[in-house]
């Protein structure tokens, strides 16, 4: 019989740890990693809505607005398994960080332009006639 992964049962077993033991300190300080790194800006761009809805009509504003930020709220707290995948990274300095996370973009856009360029030589010969051929 195959067994799952024992990292399963770690994630299971910290999520739990950290949701009925974990310090409040630490929770507050992986949403508020979580929010910048992955929500930046998201209360400008919500502002920016309810300010042209505000021009458009004066009366909906409070409603539209609460509603708003209750969704913001709502979908900006991770939960506990993207806590744990998130531990890593909260140690390294914000900078770093970025500096990562812009390698690894590079790298990928590298791989798919050697992808794409292998395509096109690979079309190229396909439809190239032979010079060398005089029949």
């Amino acid at each position: 019989m195959l067994w799952p992964p024992a990292i399963l049962f770690d994630a299971v077993y910290a999520s739990a740890v950290l949701y009925h033991f974990g310090a409040q300190t630490m929770k507050d300080e992986v949403t508020r990693t979580w929010k910048d790194t992955f929500y930046p800006g998201a209360m400008i761009m919500a502002d920016a809505e309810l300010k042209s809805i505000k021009d458009e009509r004066a009366v909906s504003v409070e409603r539209t607005q609460k509603a708003h930020k209750a969704h913001y709220e709502a979908h900006s707290e991770p939960d506990t398994f993207d806590m744990l995948m998130t531990l890593p990274y909260i140690m390294v300095p914000r900078n770093e960080l970025q500096a990562m996370l812009n390698e690894a973009e590079e790298k990928a856009e590298a791989m798919q332009q050697r992808h794409v360029h292998e395509k096109v030589d690979t079309w190229m010969k396909q439809i190239t006639p032979d010079v060398h051929d005089d029949t």
